[in-house]
Protein backbone atom coordinates (compact mmCIF):
# COMPACT_ATOMS: atom_id res chain seq x y z
CA UNK A 1 0.00 0.00 0.00
CA UNK A 2 1.75 3.42 -1.16
CA UNK A 3 1.69 6.25 1.45
CA UNK A 4 0.59 9.53 0.20
CA UNK A 5 -0.40 12.87 1.47
CA UNK A 6 -3.80 13.42 3.23
CA UNK A 7 -3.97 16.43 0.98
CA UNK A 8 -2.50 16.62 -1.79
CA UNK A 9 -1.84 12.83 -2.35
CA UNK A 10 2.45 13.04 -3.05
CA UNK A 11 3.24 9.87 -3.09
CA UNK A 12 6.54 9.85 -2.65
CA UNK A 13 7.42 7.63 0.39
CA UNK A 14 10.73 8.96 1.42
CA UNK A 15 8.56 12.57 1.97
CA UNK A 16 5.78 11.04 3.69
CA UNK A 17 5.31 10.75 7.18
CA UNK A 18 2.92 10.82 10.09
CA UNK A 19 1.36 13.70 11.71
CA UNK A 20 -0.06 13.55 14.92
CA UNK A 21 -3.57 15.26 14.61
CA UNK A 22 -3.51 16.08 18.72
CA UNK A 23 -0.07 16.65 18.94
CA UNK A 24 2.65 13.99 20.97
CA UNK A 25 2.68 16.74 24.03
CA UNK A 26 -0.80 17.14 24.68
CA UNK A 27 -2.33 13.29 24.10
CA UNK A 28 -2.72 11.26 26.51
CA UNK A 29 -0.60 7.81 26.57
CA UNK A 30 -3.60 6.24 25.25
CA UNK A 31 -3.80 9.11 22.45
CA UNK A 32 0.15 8.55 21.45
CA UNK A 33 -0.50 5.26 20.50
CA UNK A 34 -3.84 5.57 18.76
CA UNK A 35 -3.46 5.31 14.74
CA UNK A 36 -6.39 7.32 14.70
CA UNK A 37 -4.64 10.25 15.89
CA UNK A 38 -2.90 10.24 12.73
CA UNK A 39 -2.28 11.66 9.01
CA UNK A 40 0.10 10.62 6.62
CA UNK A 41 1.63 13.77 5.17
CA UNK A 42 4.05 15.55 3.11
CA UNK A 43 6.45 17.99 4.66
CA UNK A 44 4.64 21.28 3.02
CA UNK A 45 1.73 20.25 4.90
CA UNK A 46 2.69 18.72 7.53
CA UNK A 47 4.42 22.08 8.56
CA UNK A 48 1.29 24.01 7.68
CA UNK A 49 -1.00 21.37 9.75
CA UNK A 50 1.24 21.34 13.15
CA UNK A 51 1.32 25.35 13.03
CA UNK A 52 -2.23 25.46 12.96
CA UNK A 53 -2.02 27.20 9.65
CA UNK A 54 -4.69 24.82 8.11
CA UNK A 55 -7.03 22.37 9.87
CA UNK A 56 -10.27 20.48 9.17
CA UNK A 57 -13.77 20.50 9.99
CA UNK A 58 -15.82 17.46 10.85
CA UNK A 59 -16.91 16.52 6.93
CA UNK A 60 -13.01 16.52 5.87
CA UNK A 61 -13.10 20.11 4.13
CA UNK A 62 -10.00 22.44 4.98
CA UNK A 63 -10.37 25.29 7.13
CA UNK A 64 -7.33 27.56 6.44
CA UNK A 65 -5.67 30.53 8.98
CA UNK A 66 -6.54 34.07 7.83
CA UNK A 67 -2.64 34.09 8.45
CA UNK A 68 -2.28 33.05 5.17
CA UNK A 69 -2.59 34.87 2.04
CA UNK A 70 -4.48 33.68 -0.81
CA UNK A 71 -2.56 34.59 -3.79
CA UNK A 72 -0.16 31.58 -2.01
CA UNK A 73 -2.75 28.87 -2.02
CA UNK A 74 -2.23 27.35 -5.63
CA UNK A 75 1.84 27.25 -5.19
CA UNK A 76 0.36 25.37 -1.26
CA UNK A 77 -1.44 22.92 -3.14
CA UNK A 78 -4.27 23.98 -1.53
CA UNK A 79 -7.87 25.74 -2.13
CA UNK A 80 -11.00 26.43 -0.65
CA UNK A 81 -12.42 22.69 -1.66
CA UNK A 82 -9.53 21.10 -0.07
CA UNK A 83 -10.82 17.97 1.17
CA UNK A 84 -9.34 14.95 3.17
CA UNK A 85 -10.87 11.53 4.48
CA UNK A 86 -11.07 10.71 7.70
CA UNK A 87 -12.13 7.90 10.11
CA UNK A 88 -15.21 8.76 12.55
CA UNK A 89 -12.40 8.47 15.37
CA UNK A 90 -10.11 11.18 13.42
CA UNK A 91 -13.13 13.75 13.89
CA UNK A 92 -12.51 13.97 17.86
CA UNK A 93 -8.76 14.14 17.30
CA UNK A 94 -9.44 16.87 14.58
CA UNK A 95 -12.04 18.85 16.16
CA UNK A 96 -9.39 19.20 19.26
CA UNK A 97 -6.63 20.59 16.79
CA UNK A 98 -9.15 23.06 15.32
CA UNK A 99 -9.76 23.98 18.84
CA UNK A 100 -6.52 24.15 20.24
CA UNK A 101 -3.74 24.64 17.50
CA UNK A 102 -5.88 26.35 14.58
CA UNK A 103 -5.01 29.97 14.41
CA UNK A 104 -8.30 31.57 12.95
Amino acid sequence: HTRKCAICDINYEEFIAPVYIKPWDDAATSERLDLNNLLMMCPLHRDMFEKGLISFNEMGMVKISSLMRFENFKSLSINLFTSIDMTKEQINYMDWHSKHVFKE
